[in-house]
């Protein structure tokens, strides 16, 4: 029921932006930076409703304010890596994280004035001639990257990367497939005493060359005259296989402009709810992605983790029923009982 009212506010705002010409749409009227700053600890960057990835910008990885690999006081990006937290006391995460650059890869400065986010969407323009943009689906992070500097296009893919200087990488490894695809595998004690997490990239322009450059950092060599490259980087918890066939599914029709309208769809279906809920006067002061608990919060790994969690203890005491419940925020929850 819930998601069927849902629905159909969404399409009745559909329709009033079509016919007033104002974009009145909840995810266009919330400001995904508040809580970047001071003690805040979220994240501004792509992710979709309670999905796997959250594709963000790292501009710190230590200290208590780095906890979700953002500070709104920094000026310096460090790179886009996949997973985030959001309003918590403790780090961790910051999985695979991909840096472009103009005959060298190196942190880039960057100015707030030049940086736009909307729910599933990020945009940043650096001074040196690169514009890096953001979207996702739930299991894949898609970049954008615009060139019009000179000198030769190359990412840095690094699995070594970490959010929290208490965060480990104990494998660390990447490997090109042909030249249009790169896979990976961390295994990660931090927060969470162990954590797999693979990936499963693919990109829209082959490239010329790939360097390990030390064990889990990749560079990649892209054409001098190439003008615009798309990544598709899908991850799962359980396998390479897993995350290719994430990637596969959930980007069969590919295209970075169709992907962005897809999270804006899913962003608006789920913030369809806090309307609901009446908190319109609020939209304004929103972040999605803040809160231990909220809609931009990895639930796609906390939950596949409880699960597993789950199955282990289920088997460990022979048990044939189990339940794990988990609270997603917005006056929502879910529940799953496992039969073994």
């Amino acid at each position: 029921m819930k998601f069927h009212c849902t629905g159909l506010l969404v399409l009745s705002l559909a329709a009033f932006v079509s016919c007033s010409g104002a974009d009145n749409r909840p995810a266009a009227q919330v400001h995904v930076f508040n809580g970047t700053g001071f003690h805040g600890h979220t994240y501004p960057g792509a992710t979709t409703p309670f999905g796997l990835v959250q594709l963000s910008p790292d501009t710190r990885t230590a200290g208590w304010d780095g906890c979700s690999g953002y500070h709104y006081s920094d000026s310096t990006i460090l790179g886009f890596s996949h997973t985030h937290l959001s309003g918590t006391g403790c780090a961790d995460l910051g999985d695979f994280l991909i840096t472009p650059g103009l005959g060298t890869v190196a942190p880039l400065p960057f100015r707030h004035k030049d940086e736009t986010a909307e729910p599933g969407f990020y945009k940043v323009e650096f001074p040196c001639g690169v514009t890096a943009e953001l979207t996702a689906t739930p299991r894949v992070g898609v970049h954008r990257y615009t060139f019009t500097g000179e000198g030769e296009r190359k990412l840095l893919i690094d699995a070594v990367h970490s959010i929290g200087q208490e965060t480990t990488p104990h494998i660390s490894t990447l490997e090109a497939v042909g030249d249009r695809e790169v896979e990976g595998h961390r295994y990660v004690a931090g927060w969470a005493e162990g954590r797999d997490i693979y990936l499963s990239a693919s990109f829209s322009k082959p490239f010329v060359r790939a360097e390990e450059t030390e064990k889990g950092k990749l560079l990649l060599t892209f054409p001098e005259d190439m003008k615009e490259l798309v990544v598709y980087a899908g991850l799962s918890g359980t396998s390479v296989e897993g995350a290719r066939a994430n990637r596969l599914s959930e980007t069969a029709e590919p295209g970075f402009g169709r992907l962005r309208s897809l999270a804006k769809a899913m962003w608006d279906q789920s913030l369809g709810c806090i309307k609901l809920l009446g908190w319109e006067d609020k939209m304004d002061i929103i972040n999605v992605n803040g809160g231990a608990i909220a809609l931009g919060h990895p639930v796609g790994s906390s939950g596949s983790r409880i699960i597993v969690t789950l199955m282990y203890e289920m088997k460990r005491r022979g048990l044939k029923y189990g339940l794990a419940t988990l609270c997603i925020a917005g006056g929502m929850g879910q529940a799953t009982v496992i039969e073994m």
